[in-house]
């Protein structure tokens, strides 16, 4: 799966409005904080970015969660696993860019953050089907 944050996209559609609507807000603030990086602002600034994603990303897979709580899936414990990984990659993520220890890689923070992402959809398309059946 390719996700890019550059120019139209489509995004996945889950069924469930707001899953979808927390889903876009993600994806807003991913832009967001690559646009603000490649503007080099102060890092101070883009660590609050880092944060609001983080935040964001935590109310989106809680409410997946809780969904699927609510819905009896089976999927319910090792979707939750799947989403502290993907909260562990997000903080090493911003650990790597704060400390500069990402520069060695070659590639850019939006890269990084599009792999992110595309490995949260891939992981999160099977059970957002579930749910909103």
């Amino acid at each position: 799966m390719v996700v890019t944050l550059a120019g139209p996209k489509r995004e996945p559609r889950s069924g469930i409005d707001s899953l979808d609507e927390a889903h876009r807000c993600l994806v807003r603030l991913c832009v967001r904080l690559c646009d603000d990086c490649e503007k080099q602002r102060p890092d101070d600034f883009v660590a609050a970015q880092f944060a609001a994603l983080h935040t964001q990303a935590s109310r989106y897979f809680f409410l997946e969660e809780r969904l699927m709580q609510n819905k009896g899936s089976a999927f319910t414990d090792a979707h939750t696993a799947e989403h502290e990984r993907l909260l562990d990659g997000l903080r090493r993520i911003a650990e790597a860019f704060e400390d500069g220890t990402c520069n060695g890689c070659g590639a850019s923070l939006r890269t990084c953050i599009e792999i992110w992402l595309a490995d949260h959809m891939r992981s999160a398309n099977a059970a957002l089907r579930t749910l909103a059946k």
